[in-house]
């Protein structure tokens, strides 16, 4: 009988596992998922640093993520601002910090009487915003502004889909999987563990394993900041992009109308909150293009706001917006103008939180 080769045992021991052996390793990284279920918790996450979960410095799912936990655990009778929206509005102000300076500025309070919560990110869904705006606590008052631009309201229905095949938050809200099964999507099983139930969201970022170790990263909020402009030849190919968007109106359109206009009596806490429905900050030359296309679903957003008791602002004109502020046809490339811009929302939230910031118990209504 001849003798195996030394290659041959390898091979034999590297391909021949044992079902105890098998059954080990299964025990083992079960185990090892039980521990990461027990670490990775919505109280957890909530207690650090934006930093420490994101993959990198761009990262607003992670940062908004964590700040929506933060909320939903921290926010409680003092008044509230909460920004929700696409990168549009996340591109157009300085930051929450610098916006509650301002706000506390025109109210003449110190900073600490309110609060301000940005849960801004790029291509964010109107389904996503309303699921953040349900984590804050119901006696919280405070003024909601919802980026609700024509354009994202008119979204293709590939484009939210694939939001929810690919969740760009970790936050528990059965209001997410209701809307993505009105809109056809099958939602994943729940199994009532956090961890398991955003596990996309986490196994993309595992980093989360060594940065409480390691520390934080720096994040940074804007992505168009001091970029070069887009080319005549970029504008002729981007907005025809955009038209074609908004040229083809799709069921989703109306699911977010429907879906908004529910929503607004609800997010009104019963008087204790305002709900500012802001346009998107636009290029004029885009803005010129697609005013016959968006007219209507603006219309009609108006019109929703009024009947809701909520304001539908558009800050182009106080902000003095002008050509030389924006990289392409909806992102500011200067830090002058997302100043000028976060100073006329500023000039139009503190009306409607003077009465409960400096009354407390009393609505944020003007």
């Amino acid at each position: 009988m001849s003798e195996r080769s030394p290659l041959s045992a390898f091979m034999d021991g590297l391909t021949g596992v044992r079902l105890s052996t098998a059954l080990g390793i299964f025990a083992f990284a079960l185990a090892e998922l039980a521990l990461l279920a027990a670490l990775v918790t919505p109280d957890r996450v909530a207690a650090l640093p934006a930093g420490v979960v994101a993959r990198h410095a761009g990262d607003d799912g992670a940062s908004t993520t964590v700040a929506a936990l933060q909320m939903a655990r921290t926010a409680g009778t003092r008044p509230a601002v909460v920004l929700v929206g696409a990168s549009s509005l996340r591109e157009a102000l300085v930051g929450a910090d610098s916006l509650r300076t301002d706000l506390a500025g025109r109210l003449g309070v110190p900073e600490d009487r309110l609060e301000v919560h940005d849960l801004t990110t790029s291509g964010q869904e109107l389904f996503e915003s309303l699921a953040l705006l349900d984590l804050l606590p119901t006696e919280t008052p405070g003024v909601l502004v919802i980026g609700a631009g024509a354009a994202r309201l008119m979204r293709p229905r590939a484009t939210t889909l694939d939001r929810f095949e690919h969740p760009n938050l970790a936050i528990d809200a059965p209001a997410l999987d209701a809307r993505g099964a009105d809109l056809g999507f099958t939602p994943p099983h729940r199994a009532g563990v956090y961890l398991l139930d955003h596990l996309q969201f986490y196994v993309t970022r595992p980093q989360l394993l060594w940065r409480p170790f390691t520390g934080p990263i720096a994040l940074a909020r804007h992505r168009y900041l001091g970029r070069t402009p887009w080319t005549e030849r970029r504008w002729v190919k981007g907005l025809d992009t955009l038209v074609a968007l908004l040229d083809d109106p799709t069921p989703i359109t109306e699911a977010n109308l429907t879906a908004l206009d529910a929503a607004l009596p609800r997010l009104a806490a019963g008087g204790r909150r305002s709900v500012v429905l802001l346009d998107a900050v636009m290029h004029p030359r885009a803005r010129e293009r697609v005013a016959p296309l968006v007219a209507g679903v603006e219309s009609r957003v108006r019109d929703m706001a009024g009947r809701n008791g909520a304001q539908y602002v558009s800050l182009d004109a106080e902000a003095r917006v002008e050509p030389g502020d924006f990289y392409d046809h909806t992102h500011f490339v200067t830090e002058a103008a997302m100043t000028r811009y976060q100073s006329a929302l500023a000039d139009r939230l503190a009306p409607l939180l003077r009465a409960c910031v400096t009354t407390p118990g009393t609505g944020c209504r003007p």
